[in-house]
């Protein structure tokens, strides 16, 4: 009995202790409930039970934070309200309280709230390089603010070399990205006073510099959307964070190696000076753990992410306005005048037209809907009564700037807006985009210099619009998400320098480069006239240059408007063409002579007769063939030997490793050289095409298979890849292809064909580019897996790898 009266109690006992547990449970559960709902987060206007990490409330911020803006003022009448923005819980305040905040600029920490922004208060090492010590931020305040002049100057010394590189001198009109030219200007261009002339002129240094400002935005937002307490864990998984720093350390082998080799001359001339940010922070030093590309890194997202945005929002808007252009155009062309062709800060204020269109820009797009973030280091009260707690964040929403109280007709574009009422720069209780007293943002004044100086050049230079069919852009609003509309295309139309003499730059260019072996045909339009002009225009440079050209092939437009090619490889054309190439050229030799095409009806063994009996008379040196198949290849080399075979080979085009045509075999068994043409898949395999929209209009690759509008977007994945790549090794898509190409044997030569100075020297760095026999294996198992490219690479493919009849 007694046994079974101990058994109930224990029982009663661990009820009792059961329910104690639950009771505590409950009481510490209340707690926290009281203690959340008492809390801002509670109070915030975007918060939802349901949302417990806050993830949902971010990202609906991300995609649209006007939205939140104006939904947090309608709920809280107008009043100071809590928000969970991007970066976190922010207390908003109505833009009249821009005073009030920067009157307590001492318990109201601007650094703070941008170090939580940028994570830089949690001490990850992937986003170390952009904490900004405050002695590099006065150095760089005082030094853009004394000499500005001298800034400027360097500006004005590069952009005409600039817009050049980027955009060119033919009179052609080309369609072009404005959201990736704009931040590549404005980078070059503020590259020109960071790092000095050298790296500024450095492509390499300044897409890097893009990818930095683009991947370290990236990161923080994704950092932003993961718990707080789980943010020290995510950032080694995080692919955008991994893809920072190795980015970042790329930017550091470019940058230490040019500040060595400065230190270096300097040493040697104790006389020489730099005058760019590269030397301001050196003279200050490095602290403990920093190097050279902390101060140069928070630049660049200055220069790349806000200004580069900026400026292509101003051209979106001229294009949208083309009636404005031309008023700009007569301004600037009096002011270029009036201060004998320099563009001095003198100069540059007497743009009051294009000051007012800067500064409506900037007022309906700003670069955020909430400024003047701040962190409360001790409790504060504003005068009319208004509670901010220690710790809590606080910003000032801009969104009046779009309201018909403050700017009558304000959602509208209008260019004259602010002409002889207020400078771009200007700072006001009612237009503060640059931030309000205390703290403004101290480049500005650079900044707007820099604009205008580019805006200068671009309306005197050049006619652009917005290209037909292209998305419209908003005048208006914060873009959703990004700064950087990857949308916006511009039609770009130099018509100050004849074509012909921009050709013969080129080629001018690829001499000083060292390029020796240069191919022409019959078909190539005027191309044979055009190297006979330079070659005669530069005598002493003809034995140096290995000159190809090519017979047998032309093209006609049929009755649908289509290109049609016409095939002649018969002995007699044979004859005739080289005959009128070398009248062309104005030479007695080629040295390459092809035949580009086989017509299937001419055997192969009488087109080399004719081709031998060039050969003898010393009018050609070497013989090859363009599109053959191996057995006509065979054939030929029993007559006279075949120096090379030309044919298009790429990633996407690998039918000479088949035996379907002129295969790799026959070649190396034979010992002939393989020079493959469109190496870069007619620029597909570049990545600067994204849409047919990219093209012009009397561009014929559209009507090539591949390029239909059922094809194009599938063979766009297949260039992902290259660019993958490209962005690990801190090069170009087209760069990596051709490095590829070259990778498969000493006998591979790849001809990228370009009517562009950037894109030439582009494309000889390749060979300072290496794949590996890994990446070479990755670049070839995606191609398996994904079947290759989709569509023929021809519109008539019949003479692909043409196989002649017997004699």
């Amino acid at each position: 009995m007694a046994v079974k009266y101990l058994g109930a109690a224990a029982r009663l006992a661990d009820l009792t202790s059961l329910y104690l547990f639950g009771l505590c449970v409950g009481v510490l559960v209340a707690f926290q409930v009281v203690k959340f709902l008492k809390s801002p987060i509670s109070r915030a206007v975007n918060y939802h039970l349901t949302d417990i990490t806050y993830t949902q409330a971010k990202l609906r911020c991300c995609a649209n934070p006007t939205k939140v803006i104006e939904s947090g003022f309608a709920k809280s009448g107008g009043r100071p309200f809590y928000a969970i923005m991007s970066t976190g819980l922010i207390l908003v305040f109505p833009h009249t309280y821009v005073r009030e905040v920067d009157k307590h600029i001492a318990s109201l920490s601007p650094d703070d709230a941008l170090n939580r922004e940028f994570h830089c208060d949690r001490n990850f090492t992937e986003l170390d390089p952009f904490r900004q010590p405050n002695e590099y931020k006065r150095a760089f305040a005082h030094r853009i603010k004394q000499g500005i002049d001298d800034s400027i100057a360097l500006v004005a010394e590069e952009v005409a070399g600039t817009l050049r590189d980027v955009w060119g001198e033919h009179s052609i009109a080309q369609r072009r990205e404005i959201a990736i030219d704009a931040p590549f200007i404005i980078s070059r261009l503020s590259a020109r006073v960071f790092v000095g002339e050298d790296l500024c002129r450095n492509d390499e240094w300044v897409q890097i510099t893009l990818d930095v400002a683009r991947i370290f935005t990236v990161a923080s937002i994704h950092l932003h959307l993961i718990p707080s307490f789980l943010r020290p864990l995510a950032r080694h998984f995080l692919p955008s964070c991994r893809q920072l720093k190795r980015t970042t350390d790329r930017a550091l082998a470019i940058l230490e190696p040019a500040i060595e080799r400065r230190r270096a001359l300097k040493q040697k001339d104790a006389s020489l000076q730099f005058d760019d940010a590269i030397e301001w922070f050196e003279r200050i030093g490095y602290g403990k753990g920093w190097t050279p590309m902390h101060p140069q890194l928070q630049l660049v997202l200055a220069s790349a992410q806000t200004a580069g945005d900026f400026f292509m929002q101003v051209v979106n808007n001229l294009c949208l306005y083309p009636d404005i252009i031309e008023p700009l155009r007569k301004e600037a062309a009096e002011v270029v005048l009036k201060n004998n062709g320099s563009l001095t800060t003198t100069a540059l204020k007497e743009l009051h037209l294009m000051d007012s269109v800067l500064k409506e820009t900037l007022r309906l797009k700003p670069t955020s809907p909430i400024i003047m973030n701040r962190r409360a280091t001790r409790d504060v009260t504003f005068t009319d009564g208004t509670h901010i707690p220690e710790n809590t964040y606080v910003g000032v929403s801009q969104l009046h700037l779009w309201d018909n109280d403050y700017y009558p007709n304000a959602q509208t574009f209008m260019p004259d807006r602010f002409v002889d009422k207020a400078q771009f720069v200007t700072q006001s209780t009612d237009n503060f985009c640059f931030g309000y007293g205390n703290i403004s943002c101290a480049g500005r004044f650079f900044a707007a210099y820099e604009m205008k100086i580019a805006l200068v050049h671009m309306i005197l230079k050049y006619d652009f619009g917005l290209a037909p069919e292209s998305p419209v852009p908003d005048v208006r609003g914060i873009p959703a998400g990004d700064y950087i509309r990857a949308d916006d295309r511009v039609v770009i139309d130099r018509t100050l320098v004849t074509s012909g003499e921009e050709r013969f730059k080129i080629k001018d260019r690829a001499w000083e480069l060292g390029v020796r072996f240069w191919d022409s045909a019959a078909a190539f339009n005027d191309n044979e006239e055009l190297m006979g002009e330079w070659l005669k225009r530069n005598p002493e440079r003809r034995n140096d240059i290995f000159l190809c050209s090519k017979f047998g092939l032309s093209a006609t437009l049929d009755d649908a408007g289509k290109y049609a090619p016409v095939i002649d490889s018969s002995p007699a054309n044979c004859r005739q063409s080289c005959e009128e190439s070398l009248r062309k050229l104005g030479l007695e030799r080629i040295d390459l002579f092809y035949v580009h095409r086989f017509d299937k009806v001419t055997p192969v063994e009488k087109t080399m007769g004719v081709l031998v009996s060039l050969q003898r008379e010393g009018k050609i040196k070497h013989i090859g063939f363009s599109e053959c198949s191996s057995d006509t290849l065979r054939r030929g080399h029993t007559i006279a030997p075949i120096s090379a075979v030309q044919i298009e080979y790429n990633p996407w085009t690998l039918d000479t490793e088949n035996e379907t045509g002129t295969n790799l075999r026959a070649c190396r068994e034979l010992g002939v050289s393989i020079v493959t043409y469109s190496p870069l898949g007619r620029g597909f395999l570049t990545r600067k095409f994204s849409s047919l929209d990219d093209f012009d209009e009397k561009d014929a690759r559209p009507q090539l298979p591949r390029f239909s509008p059922e094809n194009f977007p599938k063979n766009l994945e297949l260039v992902e890849v290259f660019k993958d790549l490209a962005l690990q090794k801190g090069c170009t898509p087209s760069q990596v292809v051709l490095a590829w190409i070259m990778e498969q044997g000493l006998d591979f030569m790849p001809i990228p064909g370009t009517k562009n100075i950037k894109y030439l020297e582009e494309n000889l760095g390749a060979t300072k580019v290496r794949v590996s026999a890994e990446e070479n294996k990755h670049i070839r198992d995606v191609l398996t897996s994904t079947g290759g490219a989709v569509g023929d690479r021809n519109i008539n493919s019949s003479n692909v790898f043409a196989n002649t009849p017997p004699l």
